[in-house]
């Protein structure tokens, strides 16, 4: 059976579970960190109150007693774009992924449309996932770094709020549009999928003669600081320049992790010769919520005949 989550549910999935893994989904929040074998203890009552905590959406996949499965989702950066934050499954579990269409009806009652989630490319809960009515985006590369002392450049600027539509118009031009299809075409769609983090990160631009050449984000945090960014195609000299930026302004102990959509031909080439390996690869699925219904009201319309 599958239903809402309850709040001792976490805690029987750890003690009860069939060799029950740790969070196999990940956010820009948890990168680099592989899939737990188990949930810790210790984390128990904060990962608890935070599943049942609004907005957040969570199922339980239960047999008897047992919990078999957990799912949840929270919004990115809008209500109608969600994301799934957490997957635990047992590994007994025969349909792995089975709450994950109850979990996007329970969305799309909140007036959510699209549900992505981001898997290690070789986890095999990805077949699972497509079986379950989620289809490929994307994959991504992620790449380790320690800090380096290199000469650089000119500083980019901070981004502001009158730069969000220059950041979408650079978006446009960088991104293939096979992907834009399923991350955003208009702006209120790219606004609203675009990921946020628990930690709130910086920001910056670099301007061109027509719009952005590049933008980044950097997000500061103990043991790992996490980048992205953004050039535009055949701009390698950019796509430098605020690479040595960011590891020059983050912290020196720690390493830096930066996440790479596999289109991102110009990216890959500067991390290759400066000897950085690929840490882990990623692909991003998403369920869509709103063609059903159109369908449905497709079928409801009378046909226009000509007088």
């Amino acid at each position: 059976m599958i239903r809402p989550l309850q709040p001792f549910d976490l805690v029987r999935y750890s003690i009860l579970a069939d060799r029950g893994t740790g969070n196999r989904a990940f956010t820009l929040d948890n990168l680099g960190r592989g899939v737990p074998n188990r949930v810790s203890a210790t984390t128990l009552p904060t990962l608890s109150l935070s599943l049942m905590t609004r907005p957040v959406q969570a199922v339980a996949s239960t047999a008897g007693r047992q919990v078999k499965a957990i799912g949840a989702a929270r919004p990115r950066s809008g209500p109608r774009t969600w994301e799934v934050s957490h997957l635990l499954v047992g590994q007994g579990d025969r349909d792995r992924a089975g709450l994950l269409p109850v979990l996007a009806q329970q969305i799309a009652r909140q007036g959510g449309e699209r549900l992505f989630i981001r898997l290690q490319s070789d986890d095999p809960l990805v077949d699972d996932v497509q079986a379950n009515g989620f289809l490929p985006c994307f994959r991504e590369m992620l790449y380790r770094q320690r800090r380096q002392d290199r000469a650089i450049g000119p500083a980019p600027r901070k981004h502001t709020d009158a730069d969000e539509f220059a950041v979408y118009q650079l978006y446009t031009a960088s991104t293939p549009m096979e992907m834009r299809l399923s991350t955003g075409v208009t702006f209120d769609q790219w606004a609203m999928a675009r990921e946020r983090t628990g930690v709130s990160g910086r920001e910056y631009v670099v301007d061109g003669d027509s719009g952005l050449n590049g933008w980044l984000k950097t997000v500061r945090r103990l043991r790992s600081s996490t980048a992205t960014l953004m050039v535009r195609e055949d701009d390698e000299s950019t796509a430098a320049g605020l690479i040595d930026f960011a590891m020059a302004s983050l912290p020196r102990f720690a390493d830096v992790l930066w996440l790479v959509s596999e289109h991102q031909s110009d990216l890959h080439r500067v991390f290759h010769r400066r000897g950085s390996d690929v840490d882990s690869e990623y692909v991003t699925l998403v369920k869509s919520m709103v063609t059903p219904a159109l369908d449905k009201e497709r079928h409801k319309a009378l046909p226009v005949r000509p007088a």
